[in-house]
């Protein structure tokens, strides 16, 4: 039944051909705050993601945030977030599958090398027909959200 409702599920997301995973990307407006004051200390609404599923099989999804920046000295990077554990959820107008997930400790990767010194304290959000993420780099005091454009079902059904 779990296999059904994961395959039933990524059709939120498009497939990509080869029968194992689903990707979606989101554009949207990518504000940086200090944890400690709230203050803004970068935003854009030029900000784009990639949600992936590598293996549909698996309740894992990726999020590679397309050059990405956390300030403005800071170069447009891909930042990759893998193997974050989700459930499936309904959207409250009954209209999409979401994918809610909730993780923490997760050490982000830049072309394929993991920055330990950069790991995320906590990372979640929702992903369907929009994303809403957030999450916390508690090195550098920041808390970091993402929310898409036209984000109109993306609140998980209680």
């Amino acid at each position: 039944m779990s296999t059904l409702v994961l395959l039933f599920a990524t059709s939120c997301l498009g497939d990509s051909g080869n029968g194992g995973s689903s990707s979606a990307t989101y554009s949207g407006t990518l504000t940086v705050t200090d944890s400690q004051s709230g203050e803004v200390s970068y935003s854009t609404n030029e900000s784009s993601i990639t949600i992936s599923i590598p293996n549909m099989f698996e309740a894992k999804l990726d999020i590679v945030f397309n050059g990405v920046k956390f300030d403005n000295m800071m170069p447009a990077l891909n930042v990759t977030v893998e193997g974050l554990a989700f459930k499936n959820t309904i959207s409250e107008d009954e209209t999409s599958i979401n994918y809610v997930f909730n993780e923490e400790g997760i050490v982000p990767m830049v072309g394929g090398i993991k920055y330990e010194k950069y790991k995320i304290g906590v990372i979640k959000g929702v992903v369907g027909r929009g994303a809403d993420i957030e999450f916390t780099l508690p090195s550098k005091g920041k808390k970091v959200t993402f929310k898409s454009k036209n984000n109109d079902a993306n609140t998980a059904a209680e």
